[in-house]
């Protein structure tokens, strides 16, 4: 029942999609836009999520809590394991790495606070590939390790040709084609170059690893553009609208999802539009409830606050129901999983983790992890995730994938 109130009415998806493009060639030159719309002669996966099957797990070993200061995690932001079982933890909080046994024995340690080469401002990012880890931290740098700690190089995106402002790192992943280096914050002027109406653009580079650790801009950047509405000196967006959202995979393909559907494209690395994986699921609707919950999350007091900003919000038209894809992540191997946000405990909440859905490299449905667990590892056997429990103390979990 609607209130008559602002934003009470949802109207269907209208003014929101994403813009994804991929520009070929070296900063300037131009490029060749992809259309959203599954193109003639793209492979659809069409399959039904069924909520009551749950992926096979077992699990195998658990680190945390407070009785053993080697496992006593403080923020954990990524986690990887190679061939040999080692688990290698990244800890915002500590600035470091630590290195596990297969048995959960702690071996080594590496990496600290500071600005030098090998050195972490607000590490948040870790991968694995290879004997190589790549660490992302908040000042715009990634480092390379070998997994015994020895740094090879740092770089710093200033460096490596980064154009616009708010370049920050993002998740870096191995693919055949060399790394690819993605962000979280770029910003493009709008034609006039006032900076008033800078609008957001995510950004990923595709940069290449040569040998003796140099890393080169191979010119590819893929930019997913999100079409909102300017007020004044507000960047609006309707409540529940949804945000483009993608990851990269360790075999360089870009999965994304930029409509409110539960739809997933499938990019190579060239830009290539290999699939679209149309999942069916239920659908909730957004109603005024939802609404409330939204008006509550938002801040209404401070310098940097204003309501009637929430109030021009909810006056957008938005998605008739909540967005279904509230995260995508992306491993090794080529497997994936969704964080379903229709499934969050709070929506409004970003530290509330929903139930997840995992996907094989072909992107079929394998089944659904319950919420509360953050995955960082997953190779169809083994699924390596972080949980707290009701103190909000960390656990690193390693979980083996039956069947």
């Amino acid at each position: 029942m609607s209130s008559g109130r602002p934003g009470a009415h949802r109207p269907g998806r209208t003014g929101h999609l994403a813009t994804l493009a991929v520009l070929l060639g070296t900063a300037g030159c131009g490029g060749a836009e992809v259309p959203s719309e599954s193109p003639v002669g793209v492979n659809v996966l069409r399959q039904s999520i069924d909520a009551t099957r749950m992926l096979p797990i077992t699990e195998e070993l658990r680190l945390g809590g407070d009785d053993d200061e080697a496992t006593s995690f403080f923020r954990v932001l990524g986690a990887a394991q190679d061939t040999g079982g080692n688990l290698y933890v990244l800890e915002y909080g500590n600035y470091r790495v630590s290195v596990f046994d297969a048995g959960g024995a702690l071996t080594h340690r590496f990496g600290r606070q500071g600005e030098g080469p090998g050195d972490f401002v607000g590490p948040f990012y870790l991968w694995l590939s290879g004997d190589t880890i790549a660490v992302g931290d908040r000042q715009n740098r990634l480092h390379f390790f070998r997994t015994d700690g020895t740094h090879l190089l740092t770089r710093i995106y200033a460096e490596l040709g980064a154009e616009g402002d708010g370049w920050t790192t993002g998740a870096p992943s191995n693919s055949p084609a060399g790394w690819l280096l993605s962000t979280t914050s770029y910003f493009r002027r709008d034609e006039s170059g006032s900076d008033a109406n800078l609008k957001p653009m995510p950004r990923m580079k595709l940069m290449a690893v040569e040998e003796g650790g140099t890393l080169t801009d191979t010119g590819l950047l893929w930019g997913l553009e999100s079409q909102g509405m300017w007020s004044g000196v507000y960047w609006l967006q309707a409540p529940a609208q949804h945000q483009p959202t993608w990851a990269v995979d360790g075999l360089g393909r870009f999965h994304v999802a930029e409509t409110d559907d539960y739809s997933l494209d499938v990019y190579a690395t060239d830009g290539t539009h290999i699939k679209r994986i149309e999942n069916e699921a239920p659908r909730i609707r957004v109603d005024d409830d939802l609404l409330d919950l939204w008006r509550k999350s938002r801040c209404t007091s401070g310098p940097e606050c204003d309501p009637r900003r929430d109030e021009l919000a909810l006056s957008l038209p938005g998605p008739e129901s909540r967005p279904m894809v509230g995260r995508i992540y992306g491993f090794a191997e080529g497997h994936t999983a969704v964080r379903r946000a229709d499934s969050d405990p709070d929506p409004y909440d970003r530290t509330a983790v929903g139930e997840l859905d995992f996907f094989d490299p072909e992107g079929h449905f394998m089944g659904r992890v319950p919420s509360g667990r953050t995955p960082w590892w997953f190779d169809g056997r083994t699924l390596i995730v972080t949980e707290r429990d009701e103190q909000g103390i960390e656990y690193v979990v390693r979980y083996r994938v039956e069947g």
